[in-house]
């Protein structure tokens, strides 16, 4: 089930993102605000998140590797926040909480 979920930041501070929960997690440790409840992850937002970086590492050395290499490069994925998972590539742009673009030039 779809819950609010509070991502600690690496600097101090809460990212508050909704994030797929699992019914197992039910129980987990809970923050009070005024609009309702919200579920405290155990990790870190950049912890979470970590699975983008290597993602599009790979698309672009794949794509960079063609035989013939295109000037310009563009890449679109979502990602969708777990509380346990992390970061998963989303099957749609519809459940993404995030949709990442990078675009690479060929240097002339």
């Amino acid at each position: 089930m779809m819950e609010l979920v509070a991502f600690d930041l690496p600097g101090g501070g809460t990212a508050i993102v909704q994030a797929q929960v699992p019914d197992e997690e039910r129980g987990a440790a809970r923050i009070a605000r005024e609009d309702g409840l919200i579920v405290r992850s155990g990790r870190r937002f950049d912890e979470a998140i970590a699975v983008v970086r290597p993602v599009a590492e790979t698309l672009l050395a794949q794509l960079q590797a063609l035989a013939r290499a295109p000037d310009e490069l563009r890449v679109e994925f979502g990602i969708v926040l777990d509380f346990k998972a992390g970061a998963v590539v989303a099957s749609s742009s519809a459940q993404a909480n995030f949709t990442i673009s990078l675009m690479w030039r060929a240097e002339p």
